[in-house]
């Protein structure tokens, strides 16, 4: 880690290792587990939350014990821990361990809460009694950590959807029946958890009927042990050890039904695999298997692992080769890794994949250079039919160096060394190119303590020469900036560090028009999408007028910097902070685009609905054409505007009724401007069939979009604010037609066919699940010929039916709603 980790849920390092470097900072409000082995080495910052925890999961006789270097525990105050095992809370920049704990013995993950078995415990010591039929839902959901539970004969246990127990180191014996329920459109499943408590291990003794219509998970060396019936209608999962033994029972499997083995014969040795007792699985319908990793699902009676076909093609496969061309089958939860290799002077233009029955998408971002003129493209997990094509082209050399490369000073000892290095570096753009077709010459490395960076010349296969450039670190990436600003040449390279990473923001010479170029060791690519500079940027790294301020996601084989901020020395840029009284509400739509930009005149900012407040501020100090930001007060009931005294100005909204505010702002003094800020929660978008094969949230795959009828389509999709889960009555939509006239339409029911990538995050509600974002569901608008589209569109978020007696109201502020037209 060497930007920010923030634990609001749950983390754990089971085995492996939390590097927290110098620049690196943890923040633990929720749970931080480490266990089987685990190391933290931490030359950073790591602090917690009131609620923050830290388990070291660490009993005297571990196998393999934990490594704790750079953090101290304590036992209290004053004294540091004796013993590296146990919970520790943040007290005072201290971690101290729980009161009424040491290590062994100490409180469990996530602290007690019985919810509804409260007042179940019969003897007052953890053991629970369910005697009577019960019902666990959202409002009396459980977690507990040490004691029994016992679900009598002739009772049934419900866990709700949306309900959830979760139970550490316990034994949970059913003489009655347990239910875990399924989605319902207003809920996401039922959950039961079964885990360990860092010394025992949880066991479920199922003697009578144990039905798994939602989610049932055994970690962490948790025991299923089945003398009764147990039916799969959905998905039962064993992981990290656990154990199922069936002595003298029934293990069914309903049609959607599945069982998931997580023990992957390659892990290390050290990791704990799945144990089966008494319950065959099958590899195919005759043939039993004993290699307990994958997906299987019952057919006649038989748990039968699950198998999908992956389909490779070549286009111009005299350019190049592939592994596993063909038809192979692969079994569920698998893993199919392709080497490509273009031929030299030839490179991979793109590589179309099509999952399942849908539409093919370009994954050219999922090759990997492999070295060696190679690449590797991994398939993980397969839970799908996957038909890839893999073309390959003729390289086109000029267009390859149309770009800048870097390489690292550790690979600039010599021109053999430099070319190597390069030819890495072309591979990271698909082509494959011989070291012998590269020419070095002229290395210096005199730049590199003063200006930050050394250089050398190159040609490819003859070409013009070329200045390539050397960096100290991986993590250096260079702007060279080529172009004119006020009839003045300019010609600067400026290097953005890891430091500027973690600071957010990054500043650049003022550029009307020109080049720049962004690049580093390691196959940098940089990607601008704040849609508001759309304009500003054309092909091959052209600035065709000033941008400003603009967001990238950064990535390479060592950096993945998503939202990092380039501001231009002329940049009239003001930072909006949304907030509210429980914090930031954030969303994927609207986590971008944060800096209003006011060069040319009043700008509209959109804010999410859910938050109640904003804070306006100017970039760091040296950064932008400011230095000076004054905000006019406001004369409004609705809000106020509130100087803090140290640059930055809060805004804060008494009323929800108010959704759209204009500001008043000068800058230095002399240079007024008016920033409109919008509070919104529905985004929409218009999509073609030769682009986007699915609808986004932010960068985030959600709805999958059928153009088998209609090429040009509509969506709006919907933000939940306060953390809520549900959709809302429906949409009423407005649509105003080239003619003048208009249509009046509720839209009740979101989309729910999500994408592959996203059937994780889909709740069968049609609302997409982000654990630290809005959810969101997305509606279909229109579907038709773009020629014949709206050209405008208002949208209203329902409470309620507006046409019953009651009118429900509306979500966000005024009723006015959102209003879309087509770009141009």
């Amino acid at each position: 880690n060497n930007g920010q980790i923030t634990i609001d849920g749950q983390m754990e390092i089971i085995g492996g290792e939390l590097s927290n470097n110098e620049a690196g900072k943890v923040t633990v409000n929720g749970f931080l587990r480490f266990a089987d082995g685990a190391k933290l080495s931490n030359s950073g910052a790591v602090t917690g939350g009131e609620s923050g925890g830290i388990m070291l999961d660490n009993p005297s006789d571990a196998t393999t014990p934990l490594t704790i270097t750079g953090l101290s525990f304590y036992d209290n105050a004053d004294t540091t821990a004796a013993e590296l095992n146990g919970q520790f809370h943040y007290d005072a920049e201290k971690w101290v361990r729980e009161s009424g704990g040491p290590g062994p013995g100490g409180p469990g993950p996530g602290g007690d809460n019985p919810g509804g078995f409260a007042g179940k415990d019969t003897d007052n010591n953890g053991n629970y009694v369910i005697s009577e039929d019960l019902i666990i839902d959202s409002e009396n959901s459980v977690s507990l950590n040490s004691g029994t539970v016992t679900v009598s004969t002739g009772v049934t246990l419900t866990i709700k959807s949306n309900g959830r127990i979760e139970l550490h180191g316990m034994t949970l014996t059913n003489n009655g029946t347990i239910v875990v329920a399924a989605a319902t459109d207003e809920e996401v499943q039922g959950r039961l958890e079964m885990r360990d408590d860092g010394e025992n291990h949880g066991k479920l003794s199922n003697i009578g009927q144990f039905t798994i219509n939602g989610s049932a998970e055994f970690m962490d060396g948790a025991e299923l042990s089945n003398s009764g019936t147990v039916t799969v209608n959905n998905q039962l999962l064993f992981a990290n050890g656990a154990k199922i033994a069936n002595s003298s029972g029934t293990v069914a499997g309903g049609e959607n039904g599945r069982i998931l083995l997580d023990s992957p014969s390659n892990a290390p040795p050290e990791d704990p695999r799945v144990s089966v007792t008494d319950l065959i699985f099958y590899q195919n319908s005759d043939k039993p298997t004993d290699d307990y990793d994958g997906e299987f699902k019952c057919e006649s009676g038989k748990w039968i692992r699950t198998a999908y076909i992956v389909t490779v093609t070549v286009e111009n496969p005299e350019y190049g080769g592939v592994t596993n061309v063909g038809s192979n089958t692969v079994f569920g939860l698998k893993d199919l890794v392709l080497t490509i290799t273009p031929n030299s002077g030839y490179m991979v233009s793109e590589v179309p994949v099509i999952l399942d029955e849908g539409m093919p998408e370009n994954w050219s971002w999922n090759l990997i250079n492999a070295g060696s003129g190679a690449f590797e493209f991994p398939l993980e997990n397969i839970q799908s039919d996957f038909s890839i094509t893999v073309v390959f082209v003729q390289a086109d050399i000029a267009g390859l160096l149309q770009n800048s490369f870097a390489i690292l000073e550790e690979n600039s000892n010599d021109a053999g060394s430099i070319a190597a290095a390069l030819a890495e570096e072309f591979a990271c753009y698909g082509y494959t190119i011989n070291t012998g077709d590269i020419s070095v010459s002229g290395i210096s490395v005199d730049g590199l303590i003063d200006a930050g960076y050394g250089t050398f010349d190159f040609t490819v296969s003859g070409s013009e020469p070329e200045t390539g450039y050397i960096v100290p670190q991986a993590t250096d990436i260079l702007f060279k900036l080529d172009g004119i600003h006020d009839e003045t040449p300019v010609n600067e390279i400026c290097i953005a560090h890891l430091s500027d990473w973690v600071a957010g923001e990054f500043g650049v010479p003022a550029m009307d028009s020109g080049t720049m170029n962004i690049f580093g060791a390691g196959g940098v690519i940089a990607m601008p999408f704040s849609t508001a500079v759309d304009s500003a940027f054309g092909d091959y790294n052209a600035v065709e007028k000033p941008f400003y301020f603009v967001e990238y996601h950064i990535v390479s084989s060592h950096v993945n910097w998503f939202g990092f901020k380039v501001i231009q020395d002329d940049a009239l840029c003001v930072k909006v902070s949304p907030g509210s009284k429980e914090g930031e509400q954030k969303t994927l739509q609207w986590e971008v685009g944060k800096y209003a930009v006011l060069n040319d005149g009043a700008y509209s900012s959109n804010i999410f609905f859910g938050n109640d407040s904003f804070t306006l501020s100017l970039p760091k100090a040296g950064i932008g054409g400011a230095v000076e930001l004054t905000v006019a007060a406001a004369s409004s009931p609705g809000y106020a505007v509130e100087d803090k005294g140290d640059g930055t100005y809060a805004v804060e909204f008494f009323s929800d009724y108010y959704d759209s505010i204009a500001l008043d702002l000068t800058f230095d003094e002399t240079e007024q401007r008016t920033l409109n800020i919008n509070r919104v929660g529905v985004e929409i978008g218009d999509y073609r069939s030769n682009g986007e094969q699915n609808v986004f949230h932010g960068t985030q795959s959600s709805t999958s979009i059928d153009y088998s009828e209609h090429d040009y389509q509509i969506f709006a999709t919907y933000c939940i604010p306060d953390g809520g889960f549900l959709p809302p009555y429906g949409l009423s939509v407005i649509f105003t037609w080239a003619d003048g006239s208009t249509t009046l339409r509720t839209i009740t029911d979101p989309c729910k066919n999500p994408h592959p990538m996203a059937m994780e995050l889909y709740t069968a509600n049609g609302v997409f699940h982000y654990d630290n974002h809005a959810d969101c569901c997305d509606y279909l608008l229109y579907a038709g010929t773009e020629a014949e589209a709206p050209v405008k569109i208002n949208v209203t978020v329902l409470k309620g039916d507006p046409t019953a007696a009651s009118f429900g109201g509306v979500f966000f502020g005024s009723g006015a709603g959102i209003t879309w037209e087509p770009a141009g």
